[in-house]
């Protein structure tokens, strides 16, 4: 408390999303103790929704996404260099190809493209050993072991960013896939027929789609909340080709890979 007012006070019924500033943030640091900020910090998040980060974005944005996406060059992403792995374990395969050592070059234009529409798909999942996003903004134990990472990371503020940052440090989200990568590496190749045997989160949907080689995808996941997704983005992205494009025919099945019946693609793949 501060000369009788509660700092916290101020945010606790926003109909805004909160922004607890830098100079509030400092004061309630200095005034409260630790834990006590914890859980206040946790019962005012948990009043608004997940922070998610394509909020902001609209359709056009991810539609001006994806045609700057179907722009990128293989030529420009895969490129010619030494290049180490972030664990310092030595790989039983050789990191080379045809003899020489290349890379995909970190790029992140085209993430918006399958994101926009999968985000809170990927946030609602947890791993073996950790809660998703969804799960530690519907428990409270959760979400003051989170608010944590607010001292953790040394914060200056903390809102709906600062909070982004927070559940990449201290949750499970579900990494996704660069859909840049994938239109690489298929015009690489120059590859026209592609499986995807754990169609995931429709990042490789995106990236093929927005390939000039890919004639047909064919992608395959058992998970049943994906599929409805993996159809509007397959919608969206056909409704974006132009004229002089051919679209790409998607093919999307709902089962294990592993039990999936492959008899009608026979010799077929030239990319999985």
């Amino acid at each position: 408390m501060t000369n009788g007012e509660d700092i916290f006070e101020k945010y606790e019924n926003l109909e805004e999303y909160p922004l607890i500033t830098n100079e509030d943030w400092e004061l309630i640091k200095e005034t409260y103790p630790k834990d006590e900020v914890k859980e206040r910090l946790a019962e005012i998040f948990m009043k608004h929704p997940l922070p998610y980060a394509t909020d902001k974005y609209t359709i056009e944005d991810a539609r001006d996404d994806y045609m700057k996406l179907k722009g990128i060059r293989w030529n420009e992403l895969i490129q010619e260099g030494e290049w180490f792995q972030r664990q310092s374990r030595e790989s039983k395969y050789p990191l080379t190809y045809e003899g020489k050592p290349i890379y995909f070059k970190r790029y992140n234009l085209g993430n918006l493209s399958s994101n926009f529409f999968q985000e809170k798909n990927r946030w609602s999942i947890c791993s073996s050993g950790y809660p998703g996003p969804a799960r530690t903004w519907r428990t409270k134990s959760f979400m003051v072991s989170l608010m944590g990472a607010a001292y953790t990371l040394k914060l200056p503020q903390v809102g709906k960013k600062e909070l982004r940052v927070m559940i990449g440090l201290r949750k499970y989200i579900a990494s996704q896939h660069k859909p840049n990568v994938t239109k690489a590496l298929t015009e690489y190749f120059g590859s026209e027929k592609m499986l995807d045997f754990s169609a995931g989160w429709g990042d490789r949907l995106s990236g093929a789609c927005a390939s000039s080689t890919v004639n047909h995808y064919v992608g395959i996941d058992p998970r049943k909340e994906n599929h409805p997704l993996y159809k509007q983005q397959a919608e969206f992205y056909q409704k974006h080709t132009s004229f002089f494009e051919n679209p790409t025919k998607v093919d999307l099945h709902q089962s294990p890979a592993e039990d999936f019946d492959y008899s009608d693609y026979q010799d077929y793949f030239d990319l999985v």
